[in-house]
């Protein structure tokens, strides 16, 4: 059985200078870092944002932004090379609409009732930045280098904890969280170092017994970094089982019982994660307008979550790979005992990292501002690293050395590859390793839509699903991307009316679909034949599909109209289909239609990207009925939108039998 000694609370001269010893690799590396990193802070991503409020907060102490606001930050030093993140005309815009009777959203500054602007983040991050801002604006230097000052601050306090709860090999795990991402992010302007270090400091506390430092981390984070907000009861969780079992806690600590502390660090967590949730209910009637208008609930998936984790252009795996070998190698370095206790805190940090992932899953800016890794993935990675630091107190000095040494050695080639600061790295671009098997195995490498098209066109943008994306090898077209309601689209490969099909079809989120070479063209109407229909108002015999309660043709499709709608489908002689995949769009926030098939009903299903099992009873028919029904449709007339009469619910834009 574990024994567990009180830690010492007072400092002798000798353990000063073992700490400070212990910390003189990490300590020479962060000091080159910030030397480095002061000299090359840049805005980006959201930065304009948090530059903003920062400049807001100190000049009249209010979130709230004003023209004088915006100006100022026109006028900063180095403005083009510093304003990577919003181009001018994004702040012309909105110095444009603080003045307009009736003011717009801009980018990522929304109006409230009353007109005034605020950013849709959240401004905690922003106000630990004042006080570097206020000095660096009196000493007569760039605001900017306030974020690079404030990120290295909190990695210093990640460092310093590290030292208190494992001095023996602090060095070795302070560098490990330097070059695990923090090397990536320290020169950014957003809060990804200081959500990885709450979590860091979080995980570690928690199993150590301090419940109060955990859930304040926690919160912390929490108020830039909604997910965080799950430490929180897994802080409580853990010492209640802590108290069962103090077998599982850190090695040569001693749990006390809950004290004042604890309770007022749980307290200070919840009001700081929850503010933000205030703030924004209070000013605009919604607890995120980032929950509300920049993600989605359909876009947790596994997919998503696979690309978290491996994507050849930023999953965390391939930008990280030390926090894999972190997860992986302990269990075989450790004896027996020590590895049944060190397993149980593996599934419970690894619970963690799963349950903060899955909202992260939902943002819809998936490819934006990655540096090497994931930005969601850099703080998500921290309970990893902490599973290193505890298997390392379990081992002998050697193996704890050899751990460590195996992790930063990988790291290092990470680092080789994309330069310190990962300078050499763009998200608007592929990176080699991706390149590789985009040449070489393309139907192997089949990522996030937004990541291949973005990285692919070289810009960030909005992706229609009229959109076709080539990938060409020396003019030699290997893959395309296009949704499912735009198959007809040849991209330029087929002559006109014909359409384009591929040896193989990858279908990944959101209805997107990944062909791969060689390209064939057949005549349109082979697409018919083979189950495919593209609504539009020239499609052949579609008066015979169309049959009931549906209006007009349009050029993007067929809108339903009334309560019900009846679809006649014939099925392709001589073809097994088992599934249906119908694509669309809903009208007045709409989500779901009741289907019947054959007569059958299969219950509520969502229309606009649907893939549907056959019934084995259906299969065999040679014409499929599927009719909808939708009694919350209603007219653009009665919601006061225009005189269109139609009584509207679903807009059916394509079918495909499979």
């Amino acid at each position: 059985m574990q024994t567990y000694s009180a830690p010492q609370l007072s400092v002798s001269p000798s353990g000063t200078l073992h700490r400070l010893k212990s910390l003189a690799w990490p300590g020479l590396l962060m000091l080159l870092l910030s030397i480095y990193i002061l000299l090359h802070t840049r805005i980006s991503g959201d930065g304009g944002e948090y530059v903003l409020m920062s400049h807001a907060l100190f000049k009249h102490g209010s979130a709230i932004l004003r023209p004088d606001d915006v100006k100022a930050y026109l006028g900063l030093p180095l403005a083009e090379v510093m304003r990577v993140g919003v181009p001018d005309h994004v702040f012309q815009l909105l110095l444009q609409q603080m003045q307009s009777s009736k003011p717009d959203i801009v980018a990522g500054f929304f109006p409230d009732a009353g007109g005034r602007f605020m950013a849709i983040h959240f401004w905690m991050y922003s106000l630990l930045a004042v006080p570097y801002y206020a000095l660096l604006s009196m000493l007569g230097v760039s605001p900017v280098l306030a974020f690079g000052m404030l990120n290295l601050s909190f990695a210093g306090g990640a460092l310093y904890y590290l030292c208190r709860a494992m001095p023996r090999h602090a060095g070795l795990a302070g560098t490990a969280f330097l070059l695990t991402g923090s090397s990536f992010y320290l020169s950014a302007t957003g809060p990804e170092v200081m959500a990885a270090s709450c979590v860091l400091i979080a995980c570690i506390a928690m199993l150590r017994g301090e419940l109060g430092l955990a859930c304040l981390m926690a919160g912390l984070g929490a108020s830039q970094n909604p997910p965080l907000l799950l430490l929180l009861p897994a802080a409580l969780a853990v010492r209640l089982l802590l108290a069962k079992r103090p077998d599982l806690a850190w090695p040569d600590c001693r749990l006390r019982p809950w004290n004042a502390y604890d309770l007022a660090g749980m307290a200070a967590g919840a009001a700081l994660a929850l503010l933000p949730f205030a703030f924004f209910q209070a000013e605009f009637g919604v607890p995120s307008l980032i929950a509300k208008y920049f993600t989605s609930p359909d876009l947790i998936t596994p997919n998503r979550l696979f690309s978290l984790l491996f994507d050849l252009n930023q999953g965390m795996v391939v930008g990280m790979p030390a926090l894999l070998a972190a997860l992986l190698l302990p269990p075989f370095l450790l004896d027996a005992d020590r590895r049944g206790r060190w397993l149980p805190a593996a599934g419970l940090l690894c619970a963690v990292v799963l349950g903060m992932a899955l909202p992260s899953l939902s943002a819809t800016n998936w490819n934006s501002g990655s540096v090497v890794t994931s930005r969601y993935a850099y703080w998500l990675g921290m309970p990893l690293l902490v599973l290193a630091c505890l298997a390392a107190l379990q081992l002998p000095a050697a193996r704890a050395r050899w751990l460590f040494g195996l992790m930063l050695a990988l790291q290092a080639l990470v680092l080789a590859a994309n330069g310190e600061l990962g300078e050499r790295y763009s998200y608007l671009n592929h990176t080699p390793l991706a390149r590789l098997a985009l040449n070489h195995t393309p139907s192997w490498y089949n990522p996030d839509a937004e990541v291949f098209f973005e990285r692919g066109v070289e810009n960030e943008q909005s992706m229609s699903a009229t959109l076709t994306h080539v990938y060409r090898r020396g003019g030699a077209p290997l893959k395309l991307l296009r949704h499912e309601s735009n198959t007809d689209d040849p991209a330029g490969l087929c002559p006109a009316g014909q359409l384009l099909q591929g040896s193989r079809i990858r279908r990944v989120d959101g209805g997107w679909q990944y062909v791969h070479a060689p390209f064939t063209c057949h005549p349109a109407q082979d697409n018919i034949n083979a189950g495919v229909w593209r609504v539009r108002p020239d499609m052949p015999n579609l008066s015979t599909l169309l049959a009931g309660g549906w209006s007009q043709p349009e050029a993007r499709g067929v809108w339903s109209e009334g309560a019900e709608s009846t679809l006649l489908l014939p099925l392709p002689a001589g073809r097994q289909v088992r599934h249906l995949r119908i694509n669309g769009l809903y009208y007045n926030g709409m989500r779901t239609s009741s289907v019947s098939l054959n007569g059958k009903d299969i219950g509520q299903i969502a229309l606009d990207n649907a893939l549907i099992d056959l019934p084995a009873d259906a299969r065999p028919a040679t014409v499929l009925s599927i009719g909808l029904r939708h009694p919350q449709a209603t007219s653009p007339k009665a919601l006061g939108q225009s005189d269109d009469g139609r009584v509207l619910a679903f807009q059916l834009q394509g079918i495909t039998l499979e």
